[in-house]
Protein backbone atom coordinates (compact mmCIF):
# COMPACT_ATOMS: atom_id res chain seq x y z
CA UNK A 1 0.00 0.00 0.00
CA UNK A 2 1.21 3.50 -0.83
CA UNK A 3 0.17 6.70 0.19
CA UNK A 4 -0.03 10.05 -0.94
CA UNK A 5 0.79 13.17 0.83
CA UNK A 6 -0.16 16.81 -0.24
CA UNK A 7 1.47 19.79 1.97
CA UNK A 8 -0.90 22.42 1.47
CA UNK A 9 0.31 25.83 1.72
CA UNK A 10 -2.21 28.52 3.13
CA UNK A 11 -1.00 32.26 2.31
CA UNK A 12 -0.35 34.46 5.05
CA UNK A 13 -3.08 32.16 6.94
CA UNK A 14 -3.16 34.52 10.12
CA UNK A 15 -4.01 37.23 7.84
CA UNK A 16 -6.41 35.73 6.56
CA UNK A 17 -9.23 35.53 8.70
CA UNK A 18 -12.14 37.44 7.41
CA UNK A 19 -13.72 38.93 10.83
CA UNK A 20 -17.49 38.73 9.43
CA UNK A 21 -16.58 34.78 8.31
CA UNK A 22 -14.95 34.16 11.66
CA UNK A 23 -18.47 35.86 13.21
CA UNK A 24 -20.34 33.70 11.08
CA UNK A 25 -18.30 30.72 11.76
CA UNK A 26 -18.42 31.29 15.94
CA UNK A 27 -22.54 31.50 15.94
CA UNK A 28 -22.98 28.25 13.57
CA UNK A 29 -20.65 26.77 16.34
CA UNK A 30 -23.52 27.89 19.53
CA UNK A 31 -20.87 31.24 20.09
CA UNK A 32 -23.43 33.77 20.94
CA UNK A 33 -24.19 36.99 23.26
CA UNK A 34 -21.55 38.52 25.48
CA UNK A 35 -18.70 35.71 24.19
CA UNK A 36 -19.72 36.50 20.64
CA UNK A 37 -19.52 40.25 21.21
CA UNK A 38 -16.40 39.98 23.08
CA UNK A 39 -14.56 38.53 20.50
CA UNK A 40 -15.45 40.90 17.56
CA UNK A 41 -14.44 43.83 19.88
CA UNK A 42 -11.43 42.36 20.03
CA UNK A 43 -10.91 42.24 16.50
CA UNK A 44 -13.01 45.27 15.36
CA UNK A 45 -11.34 48.95 15.00
CA UNK A 46 -8.03 47.94 13.97
CA UNK A 47 -6.16 49.34 11.59
CA UNK A 48 -2.70 49.69 9.52
CA UNK A 49 -0.53 52.29 7.76
CA UNK A 50 2.60 51.80 5.58
CA UNK A 51 5.70 53.71 5.99
CA UNK A 52 7.74 53.56 2.82
CA UNK A 53 11.25 55.48 2.69
CA UNK A 54 9.91 58.08 5.26
CA UNK A 55 6.42 58.44 3.90
CA UNK A 56 3.62 57.35 5.79
CA UNK A 57 0.26 56.30 4.13
CA UNK A 58 -3.08 57.46 6.24
CA UNK A 59 -4.40 55.01 8.20
CA UNK A 60 -6.55 52.01 6.76
CA UNK A 61 -8.84 50.10 8.81
CA UNK A 62 -8.69 46.38 8.93
CA UNK A 63 -11.49 43.54 8.23
CA UNK A 64 -9.47 40.26 8.10
CA UNK A 65 -6.24 38.73 10.40
CA UNK A 66 -6.15 37.42 13.70
CA UNK A 67 -3.05 39.47 15.64
CA UNK A 68 -0.21 36.64 15.61
CA UNK A 69 1.75 36.44 18.53
CA UNK A 70 -1.50 36.78 20.82
CA UNK A 71 -3.39 33.92 22.62
CA UNK A 72 -6.59 33.75 20.65
CA UNK A 73 -5.25 33.91 17.90
CA UNK A 74 -4.52 29.97 16.89
CA UNK A 75 -7.58 29.26 18.80
CA UNK A 76 -9.75 31.84 16.16
CA UNK A 77 -8.05 29.97 12.97
CA UNK A 78 -8.05 26.79 14.47
CA UNK A 79 -12.47 27.74 14.51
CA UNK A 80 -11.82 29.73 11.34
CA UNK A 81 -10.41 26.43 9.53
CA UNK A 82 -12.50 23.80 11.28
CA UNK A 83 -14.99 23.16 8.74
CA UNK A 84 -12.44 22.26 6.19
CA UNK A 85 -11.06 19.05 8.14
CA UNK A 86 -14.69 17.87 7.70
CA UNK A 87 -15.04 18.66 4.44
CA UNK A 88 -11.78 16.95 3.32
CA UNK A 89 -11.86 13.56 5.85
CA UNK A 90 -8.15 12.68 4.50
CA UNK A 91 -6.97 16.36 5.61
CA UNK A 92 -4.93 16.93 9.06
CA UNK A 93 -3.94 19.96 10.33
CA UNK A 94 -1.83 21.72 13.21
CA UNK A 95 -2.30 25.54 13.27
CA UNK A 96 -1.79 26.67 9.65
CA UNK A 97 0.03 23.40 8.58
CA UNK A 98 -2.49 21.39 6.72
CA UNK A 99 -1.43 17.78 5.13
CA UNK A 100 -3.58 15.85 2.88
CA UNK A 101 -2.60 11.53 2.96
CA UNK A 102 -4.52 9.39 0.69
CA UNK A 103 -4.17 5.58 0.86
CA UNK A 104 -3.46 4.25 -2.61
CA UNK A 105 -3.68 0.62 -4.19
CA UNK A 106 -1.52 0.34 -7.46
CA UNK A 107 -4.84 -0.76 -9.11
CA UNK A 108 -6.52 1.74 -8.22
CA UNK A 109 -3.65 4.40 -8.88
CA UNK A 110 -5.71 6.38 -11.20
CA UNK A 111 -8.79 6.63 -8.88
CA UNK A 112 -6.87 8.01 -6.36
CA UNK A 113 -5.17 10.85 -8.21
CA UNK A 114 -9.27 11.74 -9.24
CA UNK A 115 -9.80 11.56 -5.44
CA UNK A 116 -6.51 14.14 -4.64
CA UNK A 117 -7.88 15.99 -7.21
CA UNK A 118 -11.17 16.41 -5.80
CA UNK A 119 -10.73 17.33 -2.73
CA UNK A 120 -8.16 20.03 -3.52
CA UNK A 121 -11.45 21.89 -6.24
CA UNK A 122 -12.90 21.55 -2.88
CA UNK A 123 -10.49 22.98 -0.84
CA UNK A 124 -10.23 25.63 -3.83
CA UNK A 125 -14.08 26.74 -3.23
CA UNK A 126 -13.86 26.66 0.00
CA UNK A 127 -10.82 29.20 0.24
CA UNK A 128 -12.44 31.32 -2.32
CA UNK A 129 -15.50 31.61 -0.31
CA UNK A 130 -14.27 32.24 3.09
CA UNK A 131 -11.65 34.78 1.37
CA UNK A 132 -8.32 32.67 2.52
CA UNK A 133 -5.53 32.42 -0.44
CA UNK A 134 -3.63 29.48 -1.56
CA UNK A 135 -0.09 28.94 -2.52
CA UNK A 136 -0.08 26.40 -5.20
CA UNK A 137 3.81 27.25 -5.84
CA UNK A 138 4.43 26.37 -2.43
CA UNK A 139 2.48 23.48 -2.13
CA UNK A 140 4.33 20.11 -2.48
CA UNK A 141 3.50 16.59 -2.97
CA UNK A 142 4.75 12.93 -1.99
CA UNK A 143 4.31 9.53 -3.32
CA UNK A 144 5.52 7.54 0.05
CA UNK A 145 6.00 4.02 -1.00
CA UNK A 146 8.73 1.00 -0.17
CA UNK A 147 8.21 -0.38 -3.64
CA UNK A 148 11.69 -0.27 -5.82
CA UNK A 149 9.67 0.09 -8.98
CA UNK A 150 8.21 3.45 -7.69
CA UNK A 151 9.89 5.18 -10.86
CA UNK A 152 8.13 3.00 -13.43
CA UNK A 153 5.00 4.57 -12.62
CA UNK A 154 3.31 7.38 -14.79
CA UNK A 155 3.60 10.47 -13.15
CA UNK A 156 0.33 11.43 -11.30
CA UNK A 157 -1.38 14.56 -13.07
CA UNK A 158 -2.14 16.47 -9.11
CA UNK A 159 -3.46 19.64 -9.92
CA UNK A 160 -4.04 23.12 -7.71
CA UNK A 161 -5.70 26.12 -8.93
CA UNK A 162 -4.68 24.62 -12.46
CA UNK A 163 -0.90 24.43 -11.35
CA UNK A 164 0.47 20.49 -12.05
CA UNK A 165 2.18 19.56 -8.67
CA UNK A 166 5.17 16.93 -9.46
CA UNK A 167 5.76 14.65 -6.90
CA UNK A 168 8.80 15.76 -5.01
CA UNK A 169 11.75 13.32 -3.28
CA UNK A 170 10.76 14.65 -0.14
CA UNK A 171 8.90 17.77 1.23
CA UNK A 172 9.36 19.48 5.23
CA UNK A 173 6.19 19.12 7.82
CA UNK A 174 6.25 20.45 10.57
CA UNK A 175 9.52 20.67 10.66
CA UNK A 176 10.23 16.60 10.17
CA UNK A 177 11.42 15.87 6.64
CA UNK A 178 10.18 13.01 5.10
CA UNK A 179 11.43 11.26 1.77
CA UNK A 180 9.50 9.10 -0.44
CA UNK A 181 10.83 5.53 1.29
CA UNK A 182 10.47 6.86 5.00
CA UNK A 183 14.26 6.40 5.35
CA UNK A 184 14.36 9.62 7.22
CA UNK A 185 18.09 9.83 6.14
CA UNK A 186 17.89 13.42 4.55
CA UNK A 187 15.98 14.31 8.09
CA UNK A 188 19.06 12.94 9.75
CA UNK A 189 21.53 14.80 7.54
CA UNK A 190 20.18 18.09 7.99
CA UNK A 191 19.66 17.55 11.66
CA UNK A 192 23.44 16.65 11.83
CA UNK A 193 24.57 19.32 9.94
CA UNK A 194 22.62 22.04 11.91
CA UNK A 195 23.96 20.10 15.46
CA UNK A 196 27.29 20.44 13.67
CA UNK A 197 27.33 24.22 13.18
CA UNK A 198 25.70 24.86 16.64
CA UNK A 199 27.89 23.04 18.49
CA UNK A 200 31.24 24.91 16.41
CA UNK A 201 29.73 28.04 17.41
CA UNK A 202 29.45 26.84 20.90
CA UNK A 203 32.90 25.47 21.12
CA UNK A 204 34.33 28.89 19.65
CA UNK A 205 33.05 30.95 22.51
CA UNK A 206 33.66 27.69 25.34
CA UNK A 207 37.15 29.22 26.89
CA UNK A 208 35.15 32.27 27.16
CA UNK A 209 32.85 30.71 30.05
CA UNK A 210 33.42 30.33 33.64
CA UNK A 211 32.75 26.44 34.98
CA UNK A 212 28.95 27.30 35.41
CA UNK A 213 28.63 28.54 31.95
CA UNK A 214 30.15 25.26 30.86
CA UNK A 215 27.74 22.79 33.07
CA UNK A 216 24.76 24.68 31.28
CA UNK A 217 25.83 24.33 28.01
Amino acid sequence: MDTFVVDLDIAGAFDKVWHRGLAAKLRSLGVRGVLLQLIQDYLQDRTLRVVINGHTSSQQPIHASVPQGSVLGPLLWNVYFNDILQLIPEAQAYADDCTLAFPCDRRDWQDTVCRINLALDNIVTWSSRWQVSLAPDKTQALLISRRQDITNLPAPDIRLQGRSLPLQRSISILGVEFDAGLTFTSHARRVAKNSAWRLSCVQRISHLLDAKGVEVL
